[in-house]
């Protein structure tokens, strides 16, 4: 195989990452900005142990630290019958949510 060749599959593949990307960042600008801001500071659990274990991160904090007792506000919404912004609800058959 000559080196031209060989340098085909990387182009392909860079290519084909190149429009994957292009195609997430048009995905990403449709999405509302503030959606942290809609995040509530109601934690399941107020104080979780620093312990790392055998990992660089302590993992009660990385895992735990992300539940809520209430939903985001851009869940709610959905849950209210409200379209989320920026997203085409056409290319979808349905949203399903489940409360509680």
């Amino acid at each position: 195989m000559t080196t031209e060749a060989a340098g085909v599959p990387q182009a392909v593949a860079k290519q084909l990452v190149s429009k994957a990307r292009e195609r997430r960042s048009w995905q990403f600008d449709l999405m509302e900005k503030n959606l942290t801001d809609q995040i509530s500071e109601d934690f399941v659990f107020e104080s979780l142990p620093p312990d790392q274990g055998h990992l660089s991160a302590p993992y009660f904090i990385q895992i735990l630290r992300g539940l809520r007792r209430t939903p985001p506000g851009y869940v709610l919404n959905v849950l209210n019958g409200d379209s989320p912004a920026g997203l085409d609800t056409t290319a979808f058959g349905r949203i399903s949510s489940r409360p509680g």
